[in-house]
């Protein structure tokens, strides 16, 4: 008798995991379609996309090109801007905490040759937007 009881509770368990089974694989199924789905409209709009570029790089030509130095030149100029900056406050804290003249003039000669560099890419900036 509890053999029997065993073998129907044990079967009841097994459908219930059995129906757990078959729902989590219908919403793999379904979850497997949305991705190819997902998957087909990602690649249409990168070939779209990509479509769209390739007709703004035939329209614009070589304008890219020619605007790029202008770009280049400003961001180096913002860079070396930032490094003089970033000089001063040194050369700022140096002078402030202690008197080591070797100290100052250190950061004095950093100082120089950072405003050195700022000045070429001023005249980089300039020849790029001359042109």
């Amino acid at each position: 008798m509890s053999y029997t009881f065993l073998y129907q509770s044990n079967l009841r368990n097994f459908s219930v995991e059995l129906e757990k089974l078959n729902a989590a694989t219908d919403e793999i199924n379904k979850l497997e379609l949305e991705l190819d789905e997902s998957t087909k409209t990602f690649h249409l709009l990168l070939a779209e996309t990509s479509r769209r570029l390739q007709a703004l790089s035939k329209r614009l030509g070589s304008c890219v090109d020619k605007s790029r130095p202008y770009y280049d030149a400003g961001a180096a100029a913002a860079a070396a801007r930032a490094d003089c900056q970033k000089a001063a406050v040194q050369f700022q804290r140096a002078s402030g905490e202690c008197c080591s003249r070797s100290v100052v003039v250190e950061f004095m000669s950093l100082v120089k040759e950072l405003h050195r560099c700022s000045q070429k890419s001023a005249v980089q900036f300039q020849r790029a937007s001359g042109e």
